[in-house]
């Protein structure tokens, strides 16, 4: 019995992911395993998870990302995000729809948005719980009876995108149009860092990216210094908003 106990113990150690008093007060079990960090697959059936990169969020002004499901295939089933600090702020672009919980799985891509709250430079990181089996209904309902409504029913926006990956003392260029017959009405462009951990952002000023409107496309230029780092691997990601 005292070497089961013993064993048990070391178990308990080794796992390392349980405070003893809260356990006791709470009467919870230690668990040997730690439990995932995040939750964008929780509770969500036949769900696989899309880890982005990290990006960099500006002191002033908002950071913008579109992450995809695998192969441009099934929809979003649950969201999650990391940042490198409480201040960073993230939130997605829904659609009109209901059920509300469902409302956000109409597509197999989502647009995430991030501000500073401290005026300082951060990262965060997006992440996608992507259902892919097509068996799954998107459980959203419409209005039967629209012509009895006064008013016309929303648009719906559309996203495009293109990733860059940056070669330092070089200079770059990217086009991303929307598909007929969809209209462009914005754009964004955002630095991203693939890495783990997040990454520092004392090279986030190597890298210059101006974009222009031309037509029905958004045109993005790049101008890296010398100076980026090989690693962690940078791109840059050059976004159309689109109107259907």
């Amino acid at each position: 019995m005292k070497l089961l106990l013993a064993a048990a113990c070391v178990l308990a150690l080794a796992g390392g992911v349980v405070d003893a008093a809260s356990a006791r007060d709470t009467g919870q079990p230690f668990y040997l395993v730690p439990p995932s960090p995040r939750q964008e697959c929780h509770n969500v059936k036949d769900c696989v998870s899309v880890i982005g990169p990290w990006v960099v969020v500006p002191a002033k002004g908002e950071a913008t990302f579109l992450l995809l499901c695998p192969k441009n295939q099934g929809y979003v089933g649950g969201t999650d995000s990391r940042a490198s600090s409480p201040a960073v702020h993230v939130w997605f672009d829904g659609q009109i729809g209901a059920p509300i919980s469902q409302s956000i799985t109409t597509s197999y891509k989502l647009l995430f948005h991030a501000v500073a709250k401290n005026a300082r430079v951060g990262v965060f990181q997006p992440v996608l719980g992507c259902i892919t089996l097509q068996k799954h209904s998107n459980g959203r309902s419409t209005v039967s009876a629209r012509a009895t409504v006064p008013g016309t029913s929303t648009g719906s926006l559309d996203y495009q995108m293109r990733l860059v990956v940056l070669n330092a003392g070089t200079n770059q260029s990217a086009t991303v149009a929307c598909p007929a017959p969809e209209k462009i009405v914005g754009s964004w462009s955002s630095l991203a860092f693939v890495s783990i951990d997040p990454p520092s952002v004392a090279h986030a000023g190597a890298v210059r990216t101006t974009t222009r409107i031309v037509g029905n496309a958004v045109q993005g230029s790049i101008a890296t210094a010398l100076s980026l780092p090989f690693a962690p691997l940078a791109e840059v990601q050059i976004g159309a908003v689109c109107a259907r």
